[in-house]
């Protein structure tokens, strides 16, 4: 395998921090739809076939986990799609960390049981 590609998916520009100099939040509140998520996997996984990379997948916003619903079928579907085609899938998050639960760590479907890695943003609230 030569390395692999990224692909990032907006779940939402919607945010449960309001913090003032960021370009997300509720006047942006815009959700990604399953039917552009799926484009965006089956292009990304058609991508990674044709130049024989794995594909790493990163979910991110906003605030990602508003849309667990989205985040949760786009996990499943891509865990699905890939192991028909054989490409290496590997997933991860940025988030604030507001809405992280135990429950929502071990979604991100691979073998390791979760995802593969995380990123937390930090903010000084009284900014």
């Amino acid at each position: 395998m030569n390395g692999t590609l990224a692909l990032t998916l907006c779940l939402t520009h919607d945010c449960t921090l309001r913090c003032r100099y960021c370009y997300a939040g509720s006047k942006y509140a815009h959700a990604m739809t399953q039917e552009t998520a799926e484009l965006g996997m089956e292009t990304g996984l058609a991508e990674a076939i044709r130049t024989k990379r794995g594909l790493d997948i990163s979910f991110f916003g906003g605030e990602p986990l508003l849309e667990w619903e989205l985040l949760q079928h786009c996990c499943d579907y891509t865990a699905r799609r890939a192991a028909e085609l054989k490409v290496q899938v590997r997933y991860g998050i940025t988030t604030n960390g507001t809405l992280l639960t135990p429950e929502r760590l071990p979604h991100g479907s691979n073998s390791a049981g979760g995802y593969n890695w995380f990123s937390f943003c930090v903010t000084n609230l009284s900014y």
